[in-house]
């Protein structure tokens, strides 16, 4: 269930959405339906939201905690903006365009107490299609962007017992789609980058983290549907490289 207040929880649901209203919707009444051995509550950051897709937000979903952005801000700092009032033991950092038909919460929770060395647990995202888009990543550096990038190596045909492995594994980077972390582990790192305005936040907080000692892992056998997998390869040859 949903708490409102100050109270403590065991998972704060942190989304940031774009005035995108179907989309967030759908993802919230997924996060609810399926969601019923954790207790959680859900901040909102609702990004250049027009009036009436506030109204319909609050009128659907009246436990959930809005955080009206108004102003120039990229995906870092909007996230930023409500995980700093986070109450769960841990966040769950997801995309308002997911689906999930399973819990998803749930199981990552549970998933740290099956595997207590993970600072961070990552489901197997999904393209709606049913194809894998990310299961696990390698450590990102230039040298792997830029073999990916012009097509000298292609992310189907690498082996790494960092990616596409079978139930709970290490990986060196997680997705920003969807993840969850330890609340203490997520303060102590300061957070998203905030010099990021679109990508890659995720994959420097999973470094950063590498870099203090903590471990990122992925539970295999946890999906979720992820539906704009195009929009960072839009923007890749400009944004990643940073």
């Amino acid at each position: 269930m949903s708490l409102p207040g100050p109270l403590r929880v065991d998972v704060s649901i942190v989304i940031v959405s774009m005035n995108q209203i179907e989309d967030l919707l759908r993802c919230l009444d997924g996060i609810v339906a399926h969601t019923h051995r954790t207790t959680y509550e859900i901040w909102v950051v609702a990004y250049l939201f027009s009036a009436e897709n506030l109204a319909r937000l609050r009128a659907r979903h009246p436990a959930v905690h809005v955080v009206e952005s108004n102003e120039l801000r990229g995906f870092a700092e909007n996230n930023n903006l409500a995980l700093r009032q986070a109450n769960g033991e841990f966040c769950f950092i997801v995309n308002d365009d997911t689906a999930m038909d399973m819990p998803v919460v749930d199981l990552l929770r549970e998933s740290f107490r099956q595997e207590p060395r993970a600072a961070i647990f990552s489901p197997k995202i999904l393209n709606m299609d049913g194809s894998v888009q990310f299961c696990g990543g390698l450590p990102h550096t230039m040298r792997h962007w830029l073999l990916v990038e012009f097509k000298l190596r292609k992310p189907s045909r690498m082996k790494s017992p960092l990616i596409n492995g079978a139930g709970i594994f290490r990986t060196g980077t997680v997705m920003g789609a969807a993840f969850m972390i330890r609340t203490a582990i997520l303060r102590e790192l300061g957070y998203f980058d905030e010099r990021y305005f679109f990508c890659p936040e995720d994959s420097a907080l999973s470094m950063l983290a590498n870099e203090r000692g903590y471990a990122c892992f992925v539970n295999a056998d946890v999906r979720i549907y992820h539906k704009h997998s195009a929009t960072l390869g839009r923007h890749a040859l400009a944004v990643v490289p940073t």
